[in-house]
């Protein structure tokens, strides 16, 4: 089985997790079980408590640090994501799970905190793990739909930089249309993933194989 973790903005990401829930997934799936593969999404930005930080900082990267869930599919535009208050629980939280490994900057969203953990991190456990980012474009009218400060733009710009640098990432860009409530026309970044999908099931079946 290939199990993600699935990291993105939340409000503004509700489109490509409804499709990849509802379409993706289970178009591959109709291609994996050909090959006794399956392929699950580990999601945790419906059902978890969103009144209580420590409990969301908890779980995220405890599931994370799953071994199934080493493998990360993360969505990520322009859009920062909110950077919670209590920064020294961050911290608490990120030395627990990641031990000697410093960041910079404890002031950051819940969306790079996991990117952090789950991209960046070497984990001695996940040498083979999978890394697929996905880099929305957005037109004017998304940008205005979520206004940021002038820090959390610049702390998005650095943060998609490094990304666009990182080694060993499969790495899909896509351009939607949106409809003032969330992306639409996403049927070329669906095939796109599907096709990637696809394609790392055959390498783990051809390797079964061998």
């Amino acid at each position: 089985m290939l199990q993600f973790f699935i990291s993105s903005t939340f409000e503004d990401m509700v489109g490509e997790r409804e499709i990849l829930h509802q379409e993706i997934i289970p178009k591959v799936n109709e291609y994996a079980k050909q090959m006794g593969e399956y392929v699950e999404c580990t999601d945790l930005r419906w059902g978890v408590d969103t009144d209580h930080m420590g409990r969301i900082l908890e779980v995220c990267l405890s599931q994370i640090k799953d071994p199934c869930n080493y493998n990360m599919l993360v969505f990520v535009g322009k859009n920062y994501g909110s950077v919670p208050d209590e920064t020294d629980l961050i911290q608490w939280q990120w030395k627990k799970e990641a031990g000697d490994v410093e960041l910079e900057d404890y002031a950051i969203s819940v969306t790079q905190l996991e990117i952090e953990y789950g991209i960046f991190v070497e984990h001695q456990e996940a040498e083979n793990a999978i890394k697929i980012v996905l880099f929305r474009t957005e037109n004017d009218s998304y940008r205005n739909a979520y206004s940021q400060d002038k820090k959390s733009e610049e702390k998005q710009v650095v943060l998609l930089d490094r990304l666009k640098k990182m080694k060993d990432l499969c790495q899909i860009s896509y351009s939607p249309d949106w409809n003032g409530e969330r992306a639409i026309g996403l049927d070329k970044m669906k095939k796109q993933l599907v096709n990637s999908l696809k394609h790392l099931i055959e390498e783990k079946y051809d390797k079964r194989k061998k």
